[in-house]
């Protein structure tokens, strides 16, 4: 009979795809789900309208050394771009989620359901720049992405 290493026997037993180490911590990773996929999605678009500088903030400080028509016209300008922006484009939501903020809430739905008691904030104080490049790697191969169909 084959043995197996630890890992593996525990990720046989959960049905988890595999396992992310944050820190001193190993958890379980859930394969995502449609319903985490929409939810990402729509906590990534919250966090670029919540970041997103308006174009009439964008040309404030140079509004004030501009005549006043020039001014109505700039002001104008910027409220038209601005009623133009609806929703991030993908590319936009790719950057969001490859900074440390995306990640963590990305990691937190992939590890909650095996680990009930963990926090995102946990999550977010663990993941950084330094290393968000090797979490996103394990968080691919962990829940089963790295050969999934992108369409």
């Amino acid at each position: 009979m084959e043995t197996m290493e630890p890992k593996a026997a525990n990720q046989a037993a959960t049905g988890a795809p595999g396992t992310i180490v944050l820190g001193e911590e190993i958890y379980l990773v859930s394969q995502p789900t449609k319903a985490d996929f929409v939810t990402l999605r729509k906590r990534l678009a919250a966090s670029f309208k919540a970041t997103k500088t308006t174009p009439l903030a964008s040309i404030a400080p140079e509004l004030a050394g501009l005549s006043p028509d020039l001014q109505k016209l700039a002001i104008e300008a910027a409220v038209k771009l601005k009623d133009g922006q609806r929703e991030p484009t993908a590319i936009a939501l790719e950057e969001l989620l490859m900074e440390p903020a995306g990640v963590a809430f990305w990691a937190w739905l992939s590890i909650r359901k095996n680990h009930p008691e963990v926090q995102l904030a946990t999550l977010q104080a663990a993941i950084t720049l330094e290393n968000v490049d090797t979490v996103i790697a394990e968080l691919v191969d962990a829940g089963g992405l790295r050969d999934a169909d992108p369409n």
